[in-house]
C-alpha cells in the first residue's frame, strides 16, 4: 500500500470482518486489530431477533425476491427469510420504486444500540440508512451470508482486541468466543451495559480501551 508501511485497523460489525480480511491479505503490514462486535468468522444471517412485525401494522410492505443472477447461495431456500425479515424495512414508495421504511430503520437501530442517546447524531444515522439504496442492504446481508474467513484465521499473527457489548442483539457472544478461539494472538473484552455499537453508546470507554491496546508496547 503506497505511503503506509505499517498500520492498525479498527472495524465494527461487518467492518470487523473486512478488517480481518485486510489483515490476512496484508500480513505483517497490519500491526494491530481492534474489532468491535465483529461479524462472526463463519456464515451468518442476522436480524431475526431485531424485527418485530407487530411494530409495523398498517404499513404497505413489498416483498423482495432474491437476485436472479444467482447472487444468493441457495436463493430458493432464502426467500421465506427475505420476505419475513426484510418486509418491515422496505415499502413501495412510488410505483415500482423501492425505499426504506424510516420508522422501521429507526426501530432496528434502536434495538441494536439500546443505550445510544436518541439525539441528532442518532437521527442522522437513521437518515443516512434511509437514504441508502436498498441494494446496498441486500449486498450487506449477502456478504454476511457468504463470508467465511475461519479456515485462514489460525494463521493470522496480528495482535487483536475483541470488544463485545453484553446487550448486543445482533452478534451473539458464542459467535465472538468462537472467533476468539480461532485467533492465535487475541484478547476479548466484554463491555457491560452497551449493545452492538460501543463506539456510539459509550465513546469515552471505547476510546480508552482501544487506545490502550493500540499504544501499548510489544
Amino acid at each position: 500500500m503506497p505511503g503506509l508501511d505499517r498500520f492498525s485497523l479498527v472495524g465494527h460489525s461487518l467492518g470487523g470482518a473486512v478488517a480481518l480480511a485486510a489483515a490476512l491479505d496484508a500480513g505483517a503490514a497490519v500491526e494491530r486489530l481492534v474489532l468491535l462486535n465483529p461479524a462472526p468468522a463463519g456464515r451468518f444471517f442476522p436480524l431475526s431477533r431485531l424485527v418485530d412485525p407487530g411494530l409495523f401494522n398498517g404499513t404497505e410492505f413489498i416483498f423482495l425476491e432474491p437476485p436472479r443472477d444467482g447472487g444468493f447461495p441457495g436463493r430458493e431456500s432464502n426467500l421465506p427469510w427475505l420476505t419475513r425479515e426484510l418486509a418491515p424495512l422496505l415499502r413501495n414508495k412510488t410505483g415500482r420504486k423501492i425505499a426504506f421504511n424510516r420508522a422501521a430503520l429507526g426501530s432496528l437501530l434502536a434495538a441494536a444500540m439500546p443505550t445510544a442517546p436518541r439525539n441528532d447524531f442518532f437521527e442522522r444515522l437513521v437518515e443516512d440508512a434511509a437514504a441508502a439504496d436498498p441494494k446496498i442492504f441486500l449486498a450487506y446481508l449477502w456478504a454476511l451470508r457468504s463470508l467465511d474467513l475461519s479456515p485462514r484465521l489460525p494463521g493470522l499473527a496480528t495482535p487483536t482486541l475483541l470488544l463485545w457489548g453484553d446487550l448486543d442483539t445482533v452478534v451473539p457472544l458464542p459467535a465472538v468466543v468462537h472467533l476468539q478461539s480461532l485467533l492465535p494472538r487475541r484478547q476479548l473484552q466484554i463491555i457491560n451495559g452497551v449493545g452492538h455499537s460501543p463506539q456510539v453508546e459509550n465513546p469515552p470507554l471505547f476510546a480508552d480501551l482501544a487506545g490502550e491496546f493500540l499504544l501499548s508496547p510489544g
